[in-house]
């Protein structure tokens, strides 16, 4: 969008769509997003994302979800 006033804008999210971030721009972030049907392997891999940028509360809720479904191996354990 230029800034005219003419132009118009349309946003439309479907009934089950799952909006992560809506914005025109976005500078200096980081985003993650966990669907709702999302693997406990992507679960984790999403955790230990959240751990490498210093987000440790949120890296054990999804690190211990993965473990409780069942995603085991040497490095969940480590």
């Amino acid at each position: 969008m230029t800034g005219h006033a003419s132009e118009a804008v349309t946003n439309t999210a479907e009934a089950g769509a799952t909006v992560g971030i809506q914005a025109e721009t976005v500078h200096n972030s980081t985003v993650y997003q966990v669907l709702p049907d999302a693997s406990p392997r992507q679960k984790f891999e999403v955790g230990v994302r959240y751990l490498e940028d210093g987000v440790p509360v949120r890296a054990r809720e999804l690190i211990n979800d993965a473990i409780a479904h069942g995603y085991d191996n040497g490095e969940v354990r480590f």
